[in-house]
């Protein structure tokens, strides 16, 4: 009887254990994961908070450090840990790395286009419509800059906050009047000015076209010059044109197309562009001109203003638009956030973005730095205050007037981006032809149809 009793009891002890411990793994597994406290926008988190970003190598670096110390210093519980990477970096880790839902990435640089696209249709990029609508952003940028990373299905990928103009020619009065040239009003005082500086001595134009860029903001100017616009907007916004046909594709080896590709491969065989400019980059191009190397260069970045001044505070610049043509703007380098980003983030980074495009400390540190802010927020005369450069202030006035396309390098897609880019320097290499370089665009346009 006494046994009995002690295998009862022993018996019962290992049910209550075994049955306590099922029980616990059982609320162990179906326990739910605590959720993150949302917080809303305009909410900025007293706890300490560090927010990881990538920045691109260049002249936004100094601009994003400066503010970033101002930014801080209004939210001592905030932390920036800023990573700059090259231009190689981002062109191939942003999108791969997006795919990871990395949480140690908060926000990062990147470009409008096939780019922003392509995280948009994966759905990897935070929508932003929520941070457009609540800081009324749809107020503070042009109707171009607002639309450009919106996408069908999606919604806003990004937040556009610098720009860049083709089409237009920087050019050295100095050596315009030691050569006896003045700005051409016609494609043949274009074409006698250029053998002109050619004979003096001068290089013609600083150029670089490693890597395709940014030999491209001359070829794209050439576009809108030999294209009319509906076609030209065909051929830059390939991705953005909807239910495009081959029909459509057939304007990349129109009449006007290979006229574009023609007048670059013209400009290298006559020896008008950089020495070895297919292995020079964009800050060898613009240090050839900033330095008086050369007496023109394309493309409107306001680095050179920054640049020329710096090596000669009274560097006679000034520019021009191609005889024949119109300066285009296009919005190009934009933020963009993981959607994997921690909710306690979100109103943070948010409350950075808006002031990085709002703020005059932060409009102020662009334009010291070299950077075309993005926009409404400042006047000319703003402009000409916080830069002391009329020529930078008399410009943002004057691109108003002209239309916006974005550039083709952007938006064509990814594959015929890096393509785009290799003939460009095909063509001033002489290794292919104006017609071959405009036949395999229109070949990859019909491959990239659905895209």
């Amino acid at each position: 009887m006494k046994m009995k009793k002690i295998f009862v009891i022993f018996f019962s002890a290992v049910f209550i254990l075994v049955g306590f411990n099922l029980f616990a793994g059982k609320e162990d597994k179906e326990a739910p994961p605590a959720e993150e406290k949302v917080y809303k926008l305009g909410e900025i988190p007293t706890e300490p908070v560090t927010i990881n970003c990538w920045q691109i190598a260049g002249g936004a670096v100094p601009w994003m450090s400066e503010f970033i110390k101002i930014y801080e210093e209004d939210h001592p519980n905030v932390t920036f840990n800023m990573t700059v990477q090259s231009d190689e970096f981002m062109e191939t880790s942003v999108i791969s790395t997006f795919a990871t839902r990395p949480d140690d990435l908060d926000f990062t640089f990147f470009w409008t286009g096939s780019r922003m696209a392509a995280l948009a249709k994966d759905k990897t990029a935070l929508n932003l419509d929520d941070w457009y609508n609540y800081y009324e952003w749809d107020k503070v940028l042009t109707p171009i800059e607002y639309e450009v990373n919106n996408f069908d299905g999606f919604g806003q990928s990004a937040l556009s906050f610098g720009w860049i103009a083709y089409g237009v020619i920087f050019y050295n009065k100095e050596i315009f009047k030691k050569v006896g040239v003045t700005p051409p009003e016609t494609m043949d005082e274009w074409w006698g000015m250029c053998e002109k500086i050619k004979n003096s001595g001068y290089e013609v134009m600083a150029v670089a076209g490693k890597g395709g860029w940014p030999i491209e903001l001359l070829h794209q100017g050439l576009v809108k010059l030999y294209l009319p616009l509906d076609e030209a907007k065909t051929y830059c916004e390939w991705l953005k044109i909807p239910n495009k046909t081959a029909n459509d594709a057939e304007v990349y080896r129109s009449e006007g197309a290979i006229k574009s590709w023609q007048f670059i491969a013209d400009m290298a065989k006559k020896g008008y562009f950089s020495p070895g400019h297919n292995s020079l980059e964009w800050v060898d191009e613009n240090e050839r001109f900033a330095s008086g190397k050369a007496a023109m260069m394309a493309g409107f970045v306001s680095h050179t203003f920054v640049d020329a001044r710096a090596q000669d505070p009274n560097f006679p610049l000034d520019y021009f638009v191609l005889p024949g043509t119109s300066l285009c703007v296009e919005p190009m380098n934009v933020f963009t956030v993981p959607a994997s980003i921690a909710e306690i983030k979100k109103p943070i980074v948010a409350d950075f973005f808006n002031r990085w495009i709002t703020d005059k400390d932060s409009l102020r540190l662009a334009i010291e730095h070299g950077n075309n802010p993005t926009g409404t927020v400042l006047s000319k005369e703003e402009i000409i205050e916080l830069s002391g450069e009329p020529l930078l202030g008399r410009f943002y006035e004057d691109k108003e007037e002209y239309p916006v396309l974005l550039c083709a390098d952007g938006w064509i897609s990814l594959p015929m981006c890096e393509e785009y880019f290799n003939d460009l320097q095909e063509v001033t290499e002489g290794t292919i032809t104006p017609e071959e370089a405009g036949q395999r665009m229109y070949e990859l346009a019909l491959e990239n149809l659905e895209e």
